[in-house]
């Protein structure tokens, strides 16, 4: 670089000063010191930057490019130093329970997708979207009753085609969680009756727990045993970032309160959070999400996580680039909270394990007592692998991974072909997933968004028997 630029420069003077000599010696010119520093100095200097301009301009783009790519290369390949780094820090764990959890894509629902997954199953012939030619394009769109539900909907202009299909979805994962819900809602108001004079009162005017036979001579206040208290409902919508700019939060939020109000819940205790991530930023957000959620006391998560490329213009915009692009949808959601929280009346399905800066699998295994499972000499698939491993660094870099434990390459379970293109969210798909691995199993997530981070899902059955 140093030798192009200098070559420039010294050619560019040699020519500018030799061209100015002769002009000034056919001109009988008598140049002063201010004539020979403006067209001996700047005037060359100047025109070599005009010059040069295009390749340095290109030089400082790579270098940005080059920096991005080492950056990454250091997160997807830590350096020995980065390694002693991570082995001055301390193990956190964390632990939280789930009290419900789902999962629906094109491939089933919730331990159908787990079962199904293995399989890899392929795309399927989608006569509703089509490509350039006006031909039908492969997708894993949701089953019918999705669209059934949509048909019959009006459209509404105030929020986008897409939209009112992400919220279809939601509304159905709703009501495939109603049971749970309906149980934490008892939990809240019971709560609220024994802890807060004032939602007390909002409670027993709310109409859902009005009775038709109250008669003013009875009990002014009807006794609650103590129980745990519990405060607050935070919901938590993860959207694809693509939706960031054109998601009518206001129309979701009136579609969760009025379902949850519905149930009895008071408008006071729910707490609604959205959170647009992207293919890059997802998972670290997501583990920001559970250490957040684990610091929460007194309070329960409901989160909905989902995606959908459904949609006839989103597709026409990535044909542009992708020529086989291949859509797809998803929505899981999952009930969780801090370890120390308990719901009355509802147990907890899983428990989340999950270590932070833990270079070594097996450490984490050992500590919680199941590196001698019977799982392990079956090739029944468990661990769940997000990453793409059509790319030969990754597969060796999972095979590294889990090199030193008791897993072997037969008992992992790969998920990102199961959405096509649409990849914004599929590291937490994969997440979900692990959660509806068999209750006699234990299931594992790991990705190389976050290498020094282990998840590690176990059922009540697992734990009574791991402590016994």
């Amino acid at each position: 670089m140093l030798k192009i630029i200098f070559s420039t420069v010294l050619s560019i003077f040699i020519l500018s000063s030799t061209l100015i000599i002769y002009y000034w010696r056919d001109a009988k010119f008598e140049p002063t010191a201010q004539d020979l520093l403006l067209y001996f100095v700047l005037m060359p200097f100047l025109i070599s930057l005009v010059v040069l301009s295009p390749y340095l301009i290109w030089k400082l783009y790579q270098f940005i490019q080059n920096k991005q790519q080492d950056s990454k290369l250091i997160e997807a390949h830590p350096s020995l130093e980065s390694e002693n780094t991570q082995n001055r820090l301390n193990p956190e764990y964390l632990r939280l329970n789930v009290y419900a959890t789902s999962l629906q894509s094109a491939l089933g629902k919730n331990q159908e997708i787990f079962a199904k997954m293995a399989e890899m199953p392929a795309p399927a012939l989608d006569s509703k979207l089509v490509n350039q030619m006006g031909n039908p394009i492969l997708s894993y769109r949701m089953p019918d009753p999705v669209d059934e539900s949509l048909d019959h909907e009006m459209d509404r202009a105030e929020i986008s085609e897409i939209q009112q299909r992400i919220q279809a979805l939601m509304q159905a994962e709703l009501n495939e969680n109603c049971a749970s819900l309906l149980t934490i809602v008892e939990h809240l108001k019971n709560s609220a009756l024994f802890y807060d004079q004032q939602l007390a009162y909002e409670y027993r005017m709310h109409p859902a727990w009005i009775r038709s036979d109250y008669q003013e001579d009875e009990e002014e206040q009807t006794m609650v045993m103590d129980i745990p208290r519990l405060n607050m409902l935070n919901i938590h919508v993860v959207l694809s970032d693509y939706l960031l700019h054109v998601w009518n939060e206001q129309s979701s939020d009136v579609l969760i309160e009025e379902y949850l109000q519905s149930l009895g819940l008071l408008v006071q205790q729910i707490n609604v959070h959205y959170h647009y991530w992207g293919t890059e930023n997802a998972y670290a957000e997501w583990i920001k999400l559970l250490k957040t959620i684990q610091h929460q006391k007194d309070e329960i998560s409901y989160i909905t996580v989902v995606d959908s490329a459904i949609d006839q213009d989103m597709i026409d915009e990535h044909l542009w680039t992708i020529d086989q692009y291949i859509p797809a949808e998803f929505i899981g959601s999952c009930c969780i909270a801090a370890e120390s929280v308990q719901v009355s009346e509802l147990s907890r399905v899983k428990v989340i394990e999950l270590v932070e800066n833990e270079i070594n699998l097996m450490n984490f295994i050992g500590k919680l007592g199941i590196e001698n499972l019977e799982q392990y000499a079956n090739e029944t698939p468990f661990f769940v692998v997000p990453d793409n491993i059509a790319q030969m660094k990754v597969a060796q870099q999972i095979a590294t991974h889990i090199g030193s434990s008791n897993i072997q390459s037969y008992h992992c379970l790969y998920s990102h072909y199961s959405l096509g293109h649409t990849q914004s969210l599929a590291k937490i798909f994969g997440f979900l997933l692990g959660l509806q691995a068999p209750e006699s199993m234990h299931s594992f997530v790991f990705s190389l968004d976050a290498p020094h981070t282990h998840v590690i899902f176990q059922s009540e059955e697992l734990l009574s028997e791991l402590n016994t």
